[in-house]
């Protein structure tokens, strides 16, 4: 009867496991390396991006068989085979949280405020993917493949209802929207309204027409928000770049000039320009932008901004705009005006 009654115990018990809901194995969120490790582009023995040392620690952000996906202190971001890391198991993270950085913020290589610690700046609006979290900093990924700490002071956070971090990251782009105060005016309305007023000047002159191009809306509209959100009105970025530097970092293809000195590639230029009480209506808002081209005309043929709207380089532009509202109801408008000979 005893072993009877064993025998049931045990049966019952290997019931129990065979039939209760699997559980779902944590994720290790970190881990140190135990060796030298190549850090790769993908799951296998793929190409090497990296060569680590042992004892470097690793954010792991993603697993594939045996495989993780890993971020290092310095940004770089790779898969290592798991039997070359020692993890800590926490909780697996089921939801990643998106956020917006408030101002200028530095990313910088680890949570810590050193002089050499900092990766780049970010300019305000820009989104992040959170990642990982410390007292007082968070760990990120921004610009869709680039990561670092921030200050937590820096960002403001909704949750995703995401669990992959690559899918999160997606959303995560340098440029942008502009400014959505002026519910009743779209981004397409204002850069058609400065398109009719500048291409009738330039085909009197002879010169080609210019087509409004989405890649100089999102370039203009990017830093129209960082002028908006910082009460400013300046060409130069918070991170020392000028302009035409900082035009570079965008991926954006420029063709051959089309003046007669020929100067090739990355031929640019911003104009900005803000007018205050301006009505949220179509009339209002085309008066103030064709004030702000009457200004730059008045400044005759020797003016940057009368060369701007009649250089002959030119074969497209974009506007971005940021609003915001006053105590009478109206609005201060900042605008932002690209201008490029680009690679269509």
């Amino acid at each position: 009867m005893v072993g009877i009654k064993v025998f049931s115990v045990l049966s019952l018990f290997i019931l129990i496991i065979l039939f209760v809901s699997p559980i779902q194995a944590a994720m290790p969120a970190s881990g140190i390396l135990n060796a030298k490790a190549n850090i790769r582009n993908s799951a296998g023995f793929t190409k090497v991006v990296s060569l680590q040392d042992k004892n470097t620690p690793v954010s792991i952000i993603a697993e594939q068989a045996n495989w993780y996906q890993v971020i290092l202190n310095n940004g770089i971001k790779g898969w290592v085979a798991k039997q070359l890391v020692n993890t800590t198991t926490v909780p697996k993270i089921t939801l990643q949280k998106t956020g917006r950085v408030l101002y200028a913020s530095k990313i910088r290589k680890s949570p810590k405020i050193l002089v050499d610690n900092v990766i780049e700046v970010l300019y305000p609006g820009t989104m992040v993917c959170i990642i990982d979290a410390k007292t007082d900093w968070y760990s990120v990924i921004y610009n869709e493949d680039k990561s670092g700490w921030v200050a937590q002071e820096l960002v403001t956070t909704t949750v995703a209802t995401t669990t992959n971090v690559a899918t999160t990251s997606s959303i995560i782009s340098l440029h942008v929207a502009s400014s959505t105060i002026l519910e009743s005016i779209t981004s397409e309305e204002i850069n058609r309204i400065w398109l009719e007023l500048i291409n009738p000047l330039r085909k009197a002159k002879g010169l080609r027409e210019v087509s409004v191009d989405q890649r100089l809306v999102e370039t203009a509209s990017t830093w129209a928000n960082y002028l908006g959100q910082t009460n400013k009105m300046t060409h130069d970025r918070p991170d020392g770049k000028t302009m035409h530097q900082w035009i570079k970092d965008q991926d954006i293809a420029f063709s051959e000039r089309y003046s007669v000195k020929g100067w090739k590639t990355n031929y640019f230029t911003e104009n900005l320009g803000y007018r205050l009480g301006v009505k949220p209506t179509t009339e209002s808002i085309k008066s103030a932008l064709n004030s702000i081209l009457q200004s730059y005309l008045n400044e005759g043929s020797n003016g940057v901004h009368y060369k701007s709207v009649y250089h002959p380089d030119w074969n497209s532009v974009g506007v971005g705009w940021y609003a915001v509202k006053d105590n009478k109801g109206t609005y201060k408008i900042c605008f932002v005006f690209h201008y490029g000979s680009l690679q269509k």
